[in-house]
This record gives structure tokens, C-alpha cells and sequence, in this order.
């Protein structure tokens, strides 16, 4: 069974003896945490149990663990850990001051099969603190015991005026570990959304019904300008999010079957000034399927989006982003690079996508044109329906199983291009002007402008041939379904 990103565990912890130990640590047992650039504020520490050989006590190692003065002090650390059979690499106390924030980072670390496991028990949580993991905000509570998955990116935000103690412990894979990890994800209660995105929604809400609110900015053309003026009259109304929140806002993914309607999405998109819409950009493919070392391409991806997002004529303010269509497979890299990004998956009746596939095939539904992908399953073919079916159901599969893990938007093309007027305009935070603007051409053909849209759904349906109902039916109509039924819960 593969280990899910985040469990609280079904174990007892005794908090108030761990409390009683807390406050038997000297101010001068904490140190600043030794990754400067993770964060702002007040980060520090204290090691119960660290690596003889660290270059600080609270910095990792490969050595054995040691035992620290404060663990040594004081045997209530010791008696409190006795219920939780663990090789413990290490242990420590983390601090969050108040207004203070951890960085969006990834604990490379901790990623593979043979990674020690983290294991976060809050013992001071106030209840204004966001710890995000993949954008969710995981309700931890005091005297509880998570496994986190941190190889994923996360972060921390202290909105509170108190300070977050956590006690974080590594140790070794193990059975009983693993068993408790898949036995407390049935009970774990299900990530929420951050201060910050509420605050983000909220403030959206106040555009849609606020003319004057929505004019203010609507005058502002500088991006930058555009900006700060959004987290003054932001933080006016007393709503708080960061620069960094806003930017991700304004940032928009647009994941696709093919031949699904997302082109007509963009192109309707594209008729808004403050809108730049980038569709399928062949350097972004090539970093997402490349094999640079992981911290490399993350890098170069955000350089690239960054570099996309560069307004032309000075008025452009949101990107899209639509990619191709086997990127879905990359969704979990892209969401590493930008976790608060929104992201929405289009398709439709897969019958329907691979007769256009047979009549004019993309680029991934040819045998090797594209190059090794995820959509790739090894298996010799029997013919361009078996072939087109199979990768159209793994590229389904891959996104039935990304939605339900990053809460992705499905949207079938049967809701087009009417969506653009409901909740793909609150998708897209489109104002009463703009839902209008996006269908100025609408009537004209996505993949040919010169020609007038026509419905295809009945004469695709007839054009079908039995052998390519049956492949289908096989291969991709399972996930499909799964996608309507995650599209209407």
C-alpha cells in the first residue's frame, strides 16, 4: 500500500508531561535554526537527539545519535517517547515565534523508500498557524502525533501572537511505524484551507460585489503597483496574505486531456488585456520531463514561469499557463515549483477524444514522436485504437489520481463555453466586464479561427468504430467516470 503524504498516527501522547519538560528549558538551550534562508522571523531550536558527527547539534548527520544535555536533564523526554516503539535518528524542539514564517522548501532528505520518517507531536499550537503541506493546511492540534511526508513541499505561517512548539522526531523505517502510518490515515481528519487562502477568497468576493473596489484596481496597469495596491486595500478590510500568496493567485494552470476544449478556454482568456496566456510552451515540457538533478529543475522552472510572466505592453497582470497534454503526469513537479497555484483538468467523453485522435493525431498519441513518457506502459500494441485508448486512459487515470491528491478543478467540455460565466469565471476571479469580454468570439473554432464553431459530439459518436468503442471501454472509460464523479461531489 503506498504511504499517503500525511497521518496522525493512532497512538497516546502524554502531553502534560511533555509541557512539564518544555518548561524546563533554559532560554539559553535555543538556537536559531541553522537554515537562514528557510525563513523570517524567529526560527529556532533545541536537540534532545542528534547526529555525533553534526556540524551544530540541531544540523544533520550520519553518525550515531547522541543524547543532549536537555534529554539528559531531564528523563521525562525519555519516559513520555516509551509508548512509541521508534529508532529515533534524531529529536528536537522547533520554535515559531509569532508573526514569523517558514519558507516554501522540500527536505530532500526525507524523500525514497529507505528515508528516515518524520514525526511532528505539537505541544504549544495556537490556532492561528498554517502549516501547509502540497497548499493544505493540516490540522494538527496539541498532544496529537503526525507522520508528514516533508520530501513534499511545505511551509508555516505563525499569524498568531503566541509562539508553535513542535517536537520533531526522525527515526528508521519500520513495520510497526508503517502499520500505525496506513491504520491513522482512515481516522485523520482532512486537510483545510490556509488563512491566507480564505483571506484571498474573501477579498475576491469583495471585487465581485464592490464596483468601486473593483475599479480602483482595474486603474492600476503596473503589475507592481497592481500589487501593492492589492494588499493595501487587502489589508484595509483586514484581510492578510503575503506577496508571495498574491503572485500565486494570479497565476493559473490548465491541465487537458486534448481535443477536450481548453483551447477554447485560453483563447477566450487571451481577448482579456490583464490576462497573458502562454499555451503548451515546448521549454517548459522539456524541463518537466528532463533529468536534472531535482533542485535544478525546480529552479529552472520557476525562472522559466517567471520569464513567461513578464508583462508585453505593461497592463498584463495574470498568467495561464496551459500545458501539454502528457504533463498531467508532472502535475505533483509543477505543484512542488507552485503549490498555491490554482489548477484545473479539462476533458471530455473519451470516445469522443479518440476518434479525433484517429483522424488527426496529436503528437503523444504517435509511437515515439514525443519520446519517453509517463504515458508509455511497455506493453506492445495491436493497432492505433488499442494504442490511442491506452495512453488516453493512463493520461485520465493520471489525472483522477492528481486531482483527488491536490484537489484539482475537473472540468468537462460539455460545461463549455458556458462555465466562463459561472464557476470558471470565480476560477479565473473574473469581474462582471470581464465575463462578457471572454465571449466576444466565442463561436469561433478553437483549433481553426477562420471557421465557425460547430458542435462535433453526435458526428463523433457515429464516426466511432466498434473495435474503438470496445478499446476504449477498456482502457479509459473507468477513469473517466471516476473524473465525473470527482467532478460532482
Amino acid at each position: 500500500m503506498t504511504r499517503p503524504a500525511f497521518s496522525r498516527l493512532p497512538v497516546p501522547v502524554p502531553l502534560p508531561l511533555l509541557l512539564q519538560a518544555l518548561a524546563q528549558i533554559r532560554d539559553s538551550d535555543w538556537h536559531r535554526h541553522f537554515n537562514h534562508d528557510y525563513y523570517r522571523g524567529e526560527w529556532s531550536g533545541v536537540a534532545l537527539v542528534s547526529a555525533v558527527d553534526a556540524l551544530t547539534e540541531l544540523s544533520p548527520g550520519r553518525g550515531e545519535p547522541r543524547l543532549r544535555a536537555p534529554w539528559l536533564r531531564d528523563d521525562r523526554w525519555r519516559q513520555a517517547l516509551l509508548g512509541l516503539p521508534l529508532e529515533i535518528v534524531s529529536a528536537r524542539l522547533l520554535r515559531l515565534g509569532p508573526g514569523s514564517r517558514i519558507h516554501e522548501h522540500r527536505d530532500y532528505d526525507l524523500e525514497g523508500p529507505e528515508a528516515d520518517l518524520r514525526l511532528h507531536i505539537p505541544l504549544l499550537s495556537p490556532p492561528n498557524v498554517d502549516f501547509l503541506l502540497d497548499g493544505l493546511r493540516i490540522p494538527m492540534t496539541a498532544g496529537e502525533c503526525w507522520f508528514l511526508d516533508l520530501s513534499r513541499p511545505h511551509s508555516v505561517d505563525n499569524r498568531d501572537s503566541r509562539e508553535r512548539v513542535h517536537l520533531v522526531i526522525d527515526c528508521r523505517p519500520s513495520a510497526w511505524l508503517e502499520h500505525a502510518i496506513i491504520e491513522g490515515a482512515a481516522t485523520t481528519p482532512e486537510p483545510g484551507v490556509g488563512h491566507a487562502a480564505q483571506a484571498l477568497a474573501q477579498f475576491r468576493r469583495l471585487l465581485e460585489s464592490d464596483p468601486q473596489l473593483c475599479q480602483t484596481l482595474q486603474r492600476v496597469t503596473d503589475r507592481e503597483a497592481f500589487i501593492a495596491t492589492t494588499l493595501t486595500l487587502a489589508a484595509e478590510r483586514r484581510l492578510t496574505f503575503s506577496r508571495e500568496e498574491l503572485q500565486a493567485a494570479m497565476r493559473h494552470l490548465i491541465f487537458h486531456a486534448s481535443r477536450c476544449g481548453s483551447t477554447l478556454i485560453s483563447q477566450m482568456l487571451a481577448h482579456l488585456d490583464n490576462h497573458l496566456v502562454i499555451s503548451e510552451p515546448p521549454p517548459l515540457d522539456t524541463l518537466l520531463r528532463s533529468t536534472l538533478p531535482a533542485s535544478e529543475r525546480s529552479a529552472a522552472i520557476r525562472g522559466l514561469l517567471s520569464a513567461y510572466g513578464q508583462p508585453r505592453r505593461g497592463v498584463e497582470q495574470r498568467l495561464v499557463i496551459k500545458l501539454d497534454a502528457w504533463n498531467i503526469a508532472e502535475l505533483a513537479l509543477v505543484r512542488e515549483c507552485f503549490p498555491d497555484t490554482p489548477w484545473m483538468f479539462v476533458y471530455r467523453e473519451p470516445l469522443e477524444i479518440a476518434v479525433s485522435h484517429l483522424r488527426r493525431p496529436g503528437m503523444h498519441m504517435v509511437p515515439g514522436l514525443i519520446g519517453a513518457s509517463a504515458l508509455d506502459d511497455g506493453v506492445p500494441f495491436a493497432g492505433r485504437e488499442d494504442f490511442i485508448a491506452r495512453r488516453l486512459g493512463r493520461l485520465l487515470q493520471w489525472a483522477v489520481e492528481h486531482c483527488r491528491e491536490f484537489a484539482g478543478l475537473a472540468v468537462n467540455y460539455s460545461e463549455l463555453p458556458e462555465a466562463m460565466d459561472g464557476r470558471l469565471a470565480e476560477f479565473f476571479a473574473l469581474n462582471a466586464a470581464q465575463r462578457v469580454q471572454v465571449f466576444s468570439n466565442v463561436n469561433r473554432h478553437a483549433k481553426q479561427p477562420t471557421e465557425r464553431f460547430v458542435a462535433d459530439v453526435a458526428g463523433k459518436q457515429r464516426e466511432a468504430s466498434q473495435l474503438l468503442r470496445e478499446c476504449v471501454e477498456c482502457w479509459a472509460r473507468a477513469p473517466y467516470e471516476a473524473l465525473e464523479q470527482w467532478r460532482g461531489r
